[in-house]
């Protein structure tokens, strides 16, 4: 099934997937919380593109040091080069880390299961690595030391 991509149409259809979105009119984009673990990652959903593109963006849920900012983009660029759907980010001015999606809308309509696809995705991917981010975030680890124990899961 199809949505138009609109914003309220695209919360309702969060509020069918049980997610609780609100709309955030400091930066015009529906948020919603994902629980992982004990963390709480905020995502953000954006239409841009004349309603043609649905951006998400997933921020870990991190404090970024500023001497782990070169290793940080690192290890994003190394997840994402391994990633069949990269999409790890860095802002070094904000010190946020995320991860980013974007959905290709034709016709300005949104189809429900690639969407929950994406949020599984996203999930997925923020699950798996948040913990391997969070050490190099906050400077208890390297990139090297990270890529040493290769045969390890990095989550």
């Amino acid at each position: 099934m199809t949505i138009k991509l609109k914003q309220d149409e695209l919360i309702k259809l969060l509020n069918k997937f049980q997610l609780e979105p609100t709309l955030q009119s400091e930066t015009d984009q529906v948020y919603i919380v994902m629980k992982i673990g004990d963390q709480e990652v905020p995502i953000f959903l954006g239409i841009r593109s004349e309603e043609t593109l649905l951006q998400s963006v997933a921020y870990i849920p991190y404090q970024l040091e500023d001497k782990a900012i070169n290793e940080v983009a690192r290890v994003l660029h190394i997840l994402n080069r391994e990633l069949d759907v990269p999409g790890f980010g860095l802002d070094e001015q904000q010190k946020l880390m995320f991860y980013r999606c974007v959905i290709l809308c034709p016709d300005h309509e949104l189809d429900e299961k690639i969407l929950e696809l994406y949020l599984a995705t996203t999930r997925i991917a923020v699950e798996s690595f948040m913990g391997a981010i969070s050490m190099v975030a906050s400077g208890k680890k390297t990139a090297d030391e990270l890529l040493k124990k290769k045969d390890e899961p990095l989550a």
